[in-house]
């Protein structure tokens, strides 16, 4: 009939201008979410700008549906092709349902129990008000502080995970919002934890891994370390690259740890002492062969890939390399 005629051109219009416009604005989102500066500048997204681009990359992608289930097709409704982008939309929109749910069931309430400020980092404890989150040591979590300067959430890798559920970051000053939280973060303070993701697990990896930290890049091998049990029946040693001492993060209790557990080993690296690491001095520290071990990195991707090098030049044969990138994107 007319009116029915009517809706579906009015619908056709409506869904061509929410194709193109969610089309062009995903682009440019997509391209935003690759860029950590603005070309031909010195100038970075901000984060929280970059945050929120990727929740706007929903919305758009929603619009994009729209367009897809209403716009008049030059080929039959119920054709393969048509069938195809109706199920491609149908997944891209329940998945984004998904995350969002997700985000929010995994958050719980904390509240800061110790704030400790170390010249390499500020160490930050946290006891569970109802719930704890569930993390394995290694994993990440997004940090939702209420106070001004620190609403937007930030993720920070998990230093140590407690049996009653605490939690513990250890967190370098390295810009703005980490220098504010240095300053602000305050015993008492109630805060809300979203986690844990990420898939560096060593409970993942093969019997014999080298777990290497450059600097900050320490935290997950933390909590890592701190969850091994004399038990423990794979062989490993942490090696902590560090410029000076005074860059080292909880390094007595990876002493204990060294001593507790029979197949762990720890070697504190000091650049200013012993110079640059590099494989040979990688080599020496290790209780076991290099062949055939995993190699779990976390810090500058160039220490990575000179270690990498080296290795392959001394004619050593690594099993797989794990690495947790060491910034967020």
């Amino acid at each position: 009939d007319f009116q029915g005629k009517q809706l579906t051109a009015g619908l056709n219009l409506l869904a061509k201008e929410a194709g193109k416009y969610g089309f062009y604005a995903l682009i440019a989102l997509i391209v935003l979410s690759l860029v950590k500066r603005i070309p031909f500048t010195k100038i970075e997204v901000p984060y929280g700008l970059w945050r929120q681009s990727h929740r706007l990359m929903g919305v758009f992608f929603l619009l994009i549906c729209f367009h897809q289930f209403f716009i008049k097709r030059p080929f039959d409704g119920t054709a393969l092709l048509a069938n195809y982008l109706n199920l491609f939309a149908v997944i891209g929109v329940a998945s984004f349902a998904y995350t969002q749910l997700m985000a929010f069931l995994k958050r719980r309430s904390y509240t800061i129990t110790s704030v400790e400020k170390h010249a390499a980092a500020t160490i930050i404890e946290a006891k569970p008000n109802r719930g704890a989150i569930r993390a394995k040591p290694g994993q990440f979590a997004f940090l939702h502080f209420s106070k001004s300067g620190l609403r937007e959430p930030h993720p920070f890798t998990i230093a140590g995970l407690g049996k009653d559920g605490s939690v513990r970051f250890a967190i370098k000053p390295l810009g703005d919002y980490t220098a504010r939280l240095r300053e602000q973060a305050a015993v008492g303070d109630r805060i809300l934890v979203e986690g844990g993701y990420g898939r560096f697990v060593h409970s993942r990896g093969g019997d014999k891994q080298i777990w290497l930290a450059g600097g900050i890049g320490i935290t997950p091998f933390l909590a890592m370390a701190e969850s091994l049990t004399p038990d423990e029946k794979r062989k490993i040693h942490l090696v902590h690259c560090v410029r000076d001492g005074a860059e080292a993060v909880r390094a007595d209790m990876l002493g204990e740890a060294s001593q507790r557990v029979p197949g762990f080993s720890f070697h504190l690296h000091d650049s200013a002492t012993a110079g640059r690491i590099d494989a040979d001095k990688l080599q020496a520290s290790m209780p076991f062969e290099v062949d055939g071990s995993e190699l779990w990195f976390c810090g500058p991707p160039p220490l990575r890939n000179a270690i990498v090098s080296g290795l392959k030049k001394a004619g050593r044969k690594l099993g797989k390399i794990e690495f947790e990138r060491f910034e967020f994107r």
